[in-house]
């Protein structure tokens, strides 16, 4: 490891930063700083979102040929920590791996027509890299767009839609509406899991040793959570 290797470092400038950050999203949601329990929301709000920038950076960073021990000391922990939270072989690795939040719900004007993913007139950012590769129904998911879903669906797509690395549209739906809640607290709601589950989305489809359900529960949406509970328990099984 070289002397000038990154570490984390807090100091006035990431204060002032998460100072801005935290007074520009309480605008937005139209919350007052002054309520503390508003305030801690906001907080862990922003905290979420960084952190989902992890899994991709850690991903690249591998890819590029940086050893665990490096990755550790820029995480501020050790080379076994790191590689037991990011490994996506390891049982407990971050199951949102590689996928990334979003810094904004992305609009159709987003994507080409002729191709699924990112208009590739913009250098891909590291928010973009996993949606570059996603499929026209996990579009749709993003979009939160059930008749698209629907019309594909019909057509003939797959309904786990699973490239290999345990993202299905379930999962992916989960994702989705829990997020837009988290990050415009507006109220929870499950439409794409119902829809998903009515076409035969399978709700115990492991990744990293993790059921759907369990993660929904794990993420805090118990909305869908409980509706797959239900669905399991009335004995429905996928096709």
């Amino acid at each position: 490891m070289t002397s000038n290797a990154p570490s984390p470092r807090s100091g006035d400038d990431t204060f002032d930063l998460i100072d801005e950050a935290l007074a520009t999203l309480a605008e937005r949601r139209r919350c007052w700083l002054g309520d503390d329990l508003a305030t801690i929301a906001l907080v862990v709000s922003l905290i979420e979102q960084a952190e989902r920038f992890l899994p991709q950076l850690v991903h690249d960073a591998r890819a590029s040929g940086s050893a665990w021990h490096e990755i550790g000391h820029a995480l501020g922990t050790s080379p076994d920590d790191a590689q037991l939270r990011f490994d996506p072989g390891t049982p407990i690795a971050d199951s949102r791996w590689p996928h990334e939040h979003r810094s904004r719900s992305p609009q159709p004007s987003d994507f080409s027509s002729a191709s699924a993913g990112y208009r590739a007139t913009e250098p891909a950012s590291i928010l973009q890299r996993h949606a570059m590769s996603w499929s026209p129904a996990h579009q749709a998911i993003e979009l939160e767009d059930l008749p698209r879903l629907r019309d594909l669906l019909d057509a003939g797509h797959d309904i786990e839609d699973d490239n290999g690395d345990g993202w299905t549209l379930l999962r992916h739906a989960i994702d989705v509406e829990h997020d837009g809640h988290i990050q415009t607290g507006e109220p929870l709601h499950a439409d794409a899991t119902a829809f998903l589950l009515a076409r035969g989305a399978d709700p115990l489809r492991r990744c990293n040793g993790i059921p759907v359900v369990e993660e929904a529960e794990s993420r805090g949406h118990w909305l869908a959570a409980e509706i797959m509970h239900s669905w399991i328990n009335r004995g429905h099984q996928p096709p």
